[in-house]
């Protein structure tokens, strides 16, 4: 029953917190909050910020920043429809070298 008990005491929290419109991340946070809080001896302040830090200053991370970065640069720099212009022309000389009977 205390499994239930926790379950429920999660499910309210996240609810009131997502219903007061905190972003997911924080409130999934305060949940993990809570449950220290409740179902732990250990204090939850140290321990969670080791764990937050751990996870968020990975080089792991870093990618996916950079990756929509560079869409949005060359998004910008119209360079992808430049580049698409050129590799029509270069493929249709391909296209017909490749198709005369030789």
């Amino acid at each position: 029953m205390t499994e239930l008990y926790a379950t429920g005491i999660f499910l309210f929290v996240l609810f009131l917190l997502l219903g007061s419109s905190v972003w997911i991340g924080l409130a999934l946070m305060g949940v993990a909050y809570v449950g220290m809080e409740l179902f732990t001896s250990r204090p939850p302040g140290d321990a969670m910020i080791t764990t937050i830090w751990t996870g968020a200053s990975s080089w792991t991370l870093t990618a996916l920043p950079l990756f929509i970065w560079m869409g949005e640069i060359l998004y910008r720099t119209r360079f992808l429809r430049t580049c698409s212009v050129v590799l029509r022309r270069g493929c249709a000389g391909c296209q017909e070298a490749c198709s005369t009977p030789t």
